[in-house]
């Protein structure tokens, strides 16, 4: 898994690359925490480049999204995500803590929109 991340004013986008699975979720947890630290502020993951999607990586978006909205309060925005990584995230009940979107139409959060590396 590949994890790049961009600061775009009150937003920060981190784009994935890779199959998201056990093997990359610590790496995908501390990219989201290490973001929390930074303060208030909208974390949007694009996951257009993402691969191929298990539990365990999925719960690694799970568990960050929990910190991330202990200390922002913010939601965690998935952009992107095909359909086999939106039914993993939705089954898992934390809708109150992520938001999935298969489209890159971030305009709803006062983005203008995605590109291939990030946030434009």
């Amino acid at each position: 898994m590949e994890i790049n991340t961009e600061n775009a004013g009150p937003y920060t986008s981190v784009r994935l690359d890779g199959r998201l699975d056990s093997k990359g979720a610590g790496s995908i947890y501390d990219a989201i925490i290490g973001l929390g630290s930074l303060g208030p502020g909208k974390v949007i993951v694009n996951m257009a480049a993402v691969t191929h999607a298990t539990r365990a990586g999925s719960g690694a978006l799970i568990v960050a999204a929990k910190m991330l909205r202990v200390r922002t309060g913010e939601k965690l925005l998935i952009y992107n995500a095909s359909p086999q990584v939106a039914a993993l995230i939705d089954g898992s009940g934390h809708n109150h803590l992520i938001e999935v979107h298969s489209s890159s139409n971030v305009q709803t959060h006062g983005v203008t929109q995605l590109n291939e590396t990030g946030v434009i």
